[in-house]
């Protein structure tokens, strides 16, 4: 699939709002990613317990487990998407300062 600029500028624009919405939430937090961290392992294991006690439940449907799984997966994959941006964010401050820190070493020279 072949991009064009303006599809990655929207893109990125979505991210940005994304990154704002949950800064502006506190979601960059180490805590709140380890919290979801956390809910996600809950929930697999949930899952897995309604899967072994289905023996009992004559009724049970399975999908429920699968739905719960997809749903923690998704969990998990947000953490890891917070995590992410946040070790995005680290790099571009200290791409940002090395740059400044650059700068006046040029300006040493002129």
């Amino acid at each position: 699939m072949e991009t064009t600029l303006e599809q990655n500028m929207e893109v990125a624009r979505v991210i940005e709002m994304i990154k704002a919405f949950v800064h502006s939430e506190g979601y960059f937090e180490d805590d709140k990613i380890k919290y979801l961290m956390a809910v996600a392992g809950k929930m697999f294991s949930h899952a897995n317990f309604q899967d072994s006690a289905a023996v009992l439940n004559p009724g049970y449907d399975p999908v429920k487990s699968d739905l719960i799984r997809k749903q923690a997966k998704g969990v998990q994959l947000f953490a890891e998407f917070l995590k992410t941006l946040k070790e995005c964010q680290a790099l571009n401050d200290k791409v940002a300062a090395n740059e400044k820190d650059i700068e006046k070493i040029a300006r040493l020279f002129l």
